[in-house]
């Protein structure tokens, strides 16, 4: 007989009517002015000690949003440490305090993330420049590059002899094939 109700109002007259459902009683002239002073007591503990806990609940959740958000704390995972210094304090019997979880989050290890293709979260090492190829200065491996490069112009026997000639010999338009290639 559980319906959720927003209101105080609300909430407190679905109390009633399951206080009348378990108690067997039809209606509310069948409860006395006592029982009803009560069960309105009651209530109303009952209701504050849930809203205190919802409350408590509601900034515990921000605040440990506001420690996964922290740019000093990356790298941690806040929610995963937080359940290894709660264990830690119930077998040590002491009590989690935040000062106390602050001070284990400051100690831990932070773990080292991977990517989709497996490579860890570290920077890659800084690759050197790439050199800017002109048509003036050999370009490295351009035998090679010539071969792959698959004109319609080139046939095996021009390939053949381009190939085994030197840099400075190749014809200017032959080397700015070769550069745009590589």
């Amino acid at each position: 007989m559980s319906t959720s109700a927003s209101t105080y109002g609300d909430r407190f007259v679905q109390a009633v009517r399951e206080y009348l459902h378990q108690n067997g009683l039809k209606s509310l002239g069948q409860i006395n002015a006592k029982i009803l002073g009560d069960l309105a007591q009651r209530f109303h503990e009952k209701d504050a000690a849930a809203n205190k806990t919802m409350k408590k609940l509601a900034s515990e959740e921000e605040w440990l949003k506001e420690l996964e958000a922290d740019p000093a704390l990356r790298g941690l995972d806040i929610r995963r440490e937080l359940g290894r210094c709660q264990f830690w304090c119930k077998n040590n019997r002491v009590v989690c305090t935040r000062p106390r979880f602050h001070n284990w989050l400051l100690k831990a290890e932070r773990s080292v993330t991977h990517t989709y293709d497996g490579a860890s979260s570290r920077p890659a090492p800084i690759a050197p420049p790439k050199p800017v190829l002109t048509a003036e200065k050999p370009v490295p491996g351009w035998p090679l590059i010539l071969r792959n490069a698959n004109h319609p112009s080139l046939n095996n026997a021009d390939l053949d002899a381009f190939c085994a000639s030197d840099w400075k010999e190749l014809p200017q338009q032959i080397r700015q094939l070769i550069v745009q290639s590589a």
